[in-house]
């Protein structure tokens, strides 16, 4: 019925039918925990349950703002505080770019207590800068408390995911897991910025495999005739030989 309603507004507005969702969609609609993440979002669903869950909030607007690019000091307060960790006031700098007084600090100051970030070869954090995929798989996968260590990898995970590179073992886990969604080329982009609604996309995916008992995600949406959406692949078929070379790409071991 609603979504007649939406088609309806944009026929008579002269605009699309996602702008007319946004425009009736408000947070005291019960499909809609944001106002600016309508049902035609590509991360709805992750948005969705993380909201219900009390997994994450979004800002005082009543916005989520699931389009825009996420930095490592906000993606780590949204996982741990998204994990039911709290922060822990820095009495001494964590790191050389991060002071005791900045807001982040805390999270950052106890994540590395915990073992989720390590830095930078030369001390810092760098707070501000874009969250890429591959810092984003580890540190959700370290807040869950998964030991890489015990990932076997005999190829590559990914058409660029080299076996021997430092993010191959969270990769790995997220092929095996679903947590990912690869394009047509086998590749998944590990040094691409993420944006909130992605980073929301993992942690959602993770955490409804580890709420539901299941060995890997598996869209609720999904009816039981198509009921994984991911094939298992044999190992001939998964990891065909590609006569390209393939470059690594340019993401530096930090997290």
């Amino acid at each position: 019925m609603k979504k007649i309603i939406y088609t309806f507004i944009a026929l008579f507005l002269g605009i699309s039918s996602t702008q007319a969702m946004m425009a009736v969609c408000s947070v005291d609609d019960e499909d809609c925990s944001f106002s600016d993440v309508p049902q035609t979002h590509k991360n709805y669903e992750a948005i969705n349950y993380l909201s219900d869950n009390e997994i994450v909030n979004g800002f005082s607007d009543g916005t989520f703002k699931p389009d825009q690019q996420v930095n490592r000091a906000e993606a780590l307060k949204m996982i741990l505080l998204g994990s039911g960790i709290n922060g822990e006031q820095a009495n001494e700098k964590p790191f050389s770019d991060v002071e005791t007084g900045e807001w982040f600090a805390e999270y950052i100051y106890k994540a590395k207590q915990l073992g989720i970030v390590n830095g930078n070869e030369d001390g810092t954090f760098a707070p501000a800068r874009t969250l890429n995929l591959a810092e984003a798989l580890k540190m959700v996968i370290k807040t869950n408390n998964v030991d890489v260590n015990e990932i076997a990898i005999s190829f590559d995970p990914y058409q660029d995911v080299p076996k021997d590179s430092w993010f191959a073992p969270y990769f790995q886990y997220a092929k095996e897991k679903n947590l990912l969604d690869k394009n047509s080329a086998e590749k998944v982009n590990p040094d691409q910025d993420m944006t909130r609604g992605e980073l929301a996309e993992i942690m959602y995916r993770i955490a409804y495999m580890n709420e539901s008992g299941l060995p890997a995600f598996i869209d609720p949406n999904l009816t039981q005739d198509d009921p994984a959406g991911f094939e298992e692949e044999t190992e001939e078929e998964g990891y065909q030989e590609v006569e390209q070379e393939i470059g690594t790409p340019e993401v530096t071991e930090e997290s």
